[in-house]
């Protein structure tokens, strides 16, 4: 069992390997434990059963898992995917090459008899013409691979597993919250602020979370802060984090 990181460091060129294992690989290299010997076996012939599990990293031609798993000699193999081929049928394409070469030889066939009408008929503004021919190519594609593709949904689950049951809990502000909310409001609506509304969302979440956290924040990005930070260290601004929040304990009572 071997992660795409692994295989690859072992499996893939010198020059070609990512650089954080470049360095790692050539010691163990000079060691005598990896050599291109070892490199042989695993492409050629290859071990006697090939399982890829999350089968659309190998999604594009060009990529270093793709080129290096594709030089694989190992005449079985399995690719296991749960990612929805309808999305990405050009990546569908690379999972059947990987189990079967010589079905879709030809990518430019495939793009044009597939995955543009496919995708055409996807977009939210698609013609009734190009919908149908969406659904009638994708029926095709799959009845091309259905001697070698085994799709099942979800459904073969639910007789397994418990329903799904979703609560919903609805906490209010404490007092101590809504002062900091409100305070912050004031100064998002404040004329030298960004009025759009995304921008604060991250910190709304933090003072949902807790108060303290959303002072911590706020004191940690503050410029005394950081020109404190800069000459002596994080000490005053945690000092000043807690002399603020110590204050806004003592107003609220």
């Amino acid at each position: 069992v071997l992660s795409y990181e692994s295989f690859l460091s072992l499996a893939s060129p010198r020059s070609l390997r990512p650089r954080q294992d470049r360095s790692c690989s050539e010691q163990e290299e000079s060691g005598g434990l990896v050599s291109d010997r070892a490199r042989q076996l695993l492409l050629d012939p290859g071990p006697g059963l090939v399982v890829l599990d999350e089968g659309h990293r190998i999604r594009t031609e060009t990529s270093l898992t793709s080129s290096t798993v594709m030089q694989l000699k190992t005449r079985r193999r399995v690719v296991l995917s749960g990612y929805p081929v309808q999305n990405k049928p050009l990546e569908y394409l690379w999972m059947i090459r990987f189990v079967r070469p010589e079905r879709f030889p030809s990518k430019k066939l495939f793009q044009l008899h597939f995955e543009q009408p496919i995708r055409n008929g996807q977009c939210w503004d698609s013609s009734e013409f190009e919908q149908t021919l969406s659904r009638r190519r994708a029926w095709l594609l799959f009845d091309l691979v259905q001697d070698f593709a085994l799709r099942r949904s979800a459904r073969i689950l639910e007789h397994l597993l418990p329903s799904r049951e979703e609560y919903v809990l609805s906490l209010s502000l404490s007092p101590l919250q809504w002062k900091l909310y409100v305070a912050l409001m004031q100064r998002v609506s404040s004329k030298h602020q960004q009025r759009n509304p995304i921008v604060w969302y991250p910190l709304v979440r933090i003072l949902l979370a807790h108060p303290a956290a959303f002072l911590e924040h706020a004191v940690f990005n503050s410029k005394p802060h950081q020109e404190s930070s800069r000459q002596g260290g994080r000490g005053a601004g945690r000092q000043e984090e807690r002399r603020q929040l110590c204050m806004l304990d003592e107003e609220e009572e």
